[in-house]
């Protein structure tokens, strides 16, 4: 999945992420602490690195972790670093296109996304992608660097009994250094809180799950297309937060 393509996703996307996660050949070892560890890939030709997170979720399930990772509604409860989202329209009952904006940890400004998803459910494994590309309707705004997710995905496996293993990659040109796994370890926390709060806000809504409930419009392809805002994006520098900041989250986040 190239940046700026909308096309629905093949079996060999899904296969890439799970070739991602599970081959740690080039990959340097971060973090390992408990039952999360953290990679870190560098890129040729690019000034940001790739990041990996393999972490063990013991008393949720995949398809509680899947829920959680897919309902926008819930992510407004969860996700505190969101600012806005809007779903733009649909290419099938698979893919998708939306709008994401996000605050960021200062001295940071704050980003956007225009993003594809594509999800896959195997019934043994569950893969959501997503990667930047553009929409008429949704050009760079005042206040927000336009960042790019150049691949960025989950895949949530069985383990144990009744938990789950989640994994994550993401190679995210944030227009300076902006850690993208800035929401990932507060995941456990959601997930144990999700079935209540489902249970209690449109138990039965999961067009995820039942695409008949899909209310998005399709989307048109012609209109998903680098506006005159867009081209003029520049590069904002913001490389004085080292790579050290990773570890840094990831000590802080464990005293959550």
């Amino acid at each position: 999945m190239d940046v700026g393509i909308v096309r629905v996703a093949e079996d060999q996307d899904f296969a890439k992420l799970k070739e991602l996660i599970d081959n740690h050949t080039s990959w340097k070892l971060e973090y390992n602490k408990g039952s999360t560890k953290v990679w870190t890939k560098s890129v040729s030709g690019t000034n940001f690195k790739m990041i990996k997170i393999r972490s063990i979720f013991s008393d949720v399930s995949p398809i509680q972790m899947y829920d959680v990772l897919h309902d926008p509604e819930y992510r407004k409860v969860w996700d505190q670093h969101m600012l806005e989202s809007h779903d733009i329209g649909c290419l099938n009952p698979n893919n998708d296109v939306g709008y994401y904006a996000m605050s960021c940890p200062a001295p940071l400004k704050n980003r956007d996304f225009v993003l594809q998803r594509s999800w896959l459910d195997t019934g043994q494994e569950q893969y959501i992608l997503n990667h930047s590309v553009y929409h008429k309707d949704f050009p760079p705004r005042r206040g927000l660097i336009r960042a790019r997710s150049f691949l960025t995905g989950f895949l949530v496996r069985t383990s144990g009994d009744v938990g789950c293993e989640l994994g994550y990659v993401s190679q995210t040109d944030p227009q300076g250094t902006l850690p993208p796994w800035i929401m990932v370890k507060k995941l456990l926390k959601a997930s144990r809180g999700y079935p209540q709060w489902k249970q209690d806000n449109n138990p039965n809504w999961k067009p995820w799950h039942y695409p008949e409930q899909i209310t998005a419009p399709r989307i048109t392809v012609h209109d998903c297309v680098k506006s005159a805002a867009e081209k003029s994006v520049h590069y904002v520098d913001e490389t004085g937060i080292d790579d050290h900041s990773l570890v840094t989250y990831m000590n802080e986040a464990d005293s959550d």
